[in-house]
């Protein structure tokens, strides 16, 4: 009878040892750390979507966050170097602030077309152009702070340069129509 104990024992081992097999298993899971796969980002180019400035006006906000591109942009005020000022079609004043690494000059009366992205006015924002002294008076500050966004230009290219850049185009094709007559001395 002695033989029938030592069944019952070897049953008893094989069932704890692999409790403790399914215990350092669980310990393992827990302690160790999440594997973390370095993956190559892709340079992508977010594409710029061309949006007319009767659309733009009509509803800034709805823009935020998307790189855009605006033609025929009046300029109504400039604040030197930070940007200028034009009225969307409801005449409502709106920003328009220049990249730090943005250069360009426009005057009043200019038409620009501009590209970058509608983002929001922040405090830091109105506290920078309060410090710069770039609005006349509290009212017009105030109107331009209601419409919570501005447009951060990327890129200002005035419309006389397009079209000038046009003409240099066509100024190559020129006919040149000399005759024998026109050579002689």
């Amino acid at each position: 009878m002695a033989q029938k104990s030592s069944g019952g024992f070897s049953t008893v081992a094989m069932i704890v040892a692999f409790l403790a097999i399914a215990g350092f298993l669980y310990w393992l899971s827990i302690a160790s750390e999440p594997a973390q796969v370095a993956v190559a980002e892709e340079d992508v180019t977010e594409e710029v979507q061309s949006v007319s400035f009767e659309a733009f006006g009509q509803d800034p906000p709805m823009y935020q966050g998307r790189n855009i591109r605006i033609e025929d942009v009046p300029v109504e005020r400039v604040f030197g170097s930070a940007g200028f000022m034009t009225m969307l079609p409801d005449s409502t004043p709106y920003v328009i602030s220049l990249a730090p690494t943005q250069t360009g000059q426009v005057v009043p009366g200019d038409q620009a077309t501009i590209v970058g992205t509608v983002e929001p006015i922040g405090q830091t924002v109105l506290q920078g152009w309060v410090e710069d002294a770039l609005f006349l008076d509290e009212a017009e500050l105030d109107a331009i702070a209601a419409g919570g966004n501005h447009f951060v230009v990327d890129e200002l290219i005035l419309d006389d340069e397009v079209e000038g850049m046009e003409d240099d185009a066509t100024d190559g094709a020129t006919d040149d129509t000399s005759t024998a007559d026109d050579a002689q001395p």
